[in-house]
């Protein structure tokens, strides 16, 4: 028997994809200035982490000594409109490697780790998001996996409860269904497919953020990874 290809003609001939990749990794700079991308801001100093093996150098920042302090890395500003529809982020991607502070959030010093898609950045919680968080009041300390719409959340537990001075890998991919998946160490541990922000300006953010006590509560970041696409 012979075989050949069938003609495929038109079968491409409408689709339309752009894709925007932007990472920081290996840092040198605590200075937002020296970045195209990222924004780095801290109530407290700026610090460097060393590399050990296996991992690059990263950026601490922290909450400082106040109730409300916040630190964080974030796009500079609105980074993509999230929906389905033409003109828009069809799809999108968010990692971050990160080190949590040497003491869990506590009613004493409460502070929330927040790392995801966010309608806003520089604290005050979530009102339109994609992302995953962490405080102790939470799902008994896990990882939650939440999704805000217009303030209204749908929250999944991890599963996986966040230690002191631990790395982790966290993920949040907006699919094409208007649904999010969330992984943690590369398992997925989620999906949510409701209060799904659309048409929202979205910035991606790495942050914590602190409501009760003046102890300082810091995290390192050692890498942020962001992509979007239209896929028409």
């Amino acid at each position: 028997s012979r075989w050949r290809l069938m003609s495929q003609g038109g079968l491409y001939d409408n689709v339309q994809n752009v894709y925007f990749n932007e990472q920081f990794n290996a840092p040198v700079s605590g200075t937002s200035g020296e970045w195209p991308f990222f924004d780095i801001v801290s109530a407290g100093t700026i610090g460097a982490t060393a590399p050990v093996a296996g991992r690059w150098s990263g950026i601490s920042v922290n909450t400082g000594s106040s109730a409300s302090g916040n630190g964080y890395i974030a796009s500079k500003d609105v980074y993509f409109y999230n929906n389905n529809s033409s003109g828009t982020a069809t799809w999108a991607y968010a990692k971050a490697v990160l080190k949590t502070p040497s003491s869990l959030s506590d009613g004493s010093n409460d502070y929330t780790i927040r790392f995801g898609f966010n309608s806003s950045i520089g604290g005050g919680g979530v009102t339109d998001g994609m992302y995953i968080d962490y405080n102790h009041s939470i799902h008994s300390g896990d990882w939650s996996c939440a999704t805000t719409n217009a303030g209204t959340t749908q929250r999944n537990d991890s599963g996986v409860t966040v230690a002191v001075s631990t790395v982790y890998t966290l993920e949040v991919v907006f699919r094409t269904n208007l649904s999010v998946e969330f992984f943690v160490n590369g398992t997925r541990v989620a999906t949510n497919d409701s209060f799904i922000p659309t048409g929202e300006p979205m910035e991606l953010i790495c942050e914590i953020e602190k409501s009760i006590g003046t102890a300082q509560r810091d995290i390192s970041v050692y890498t942020l990874q962001t992509s979007i696409a239209l896929v028409k």
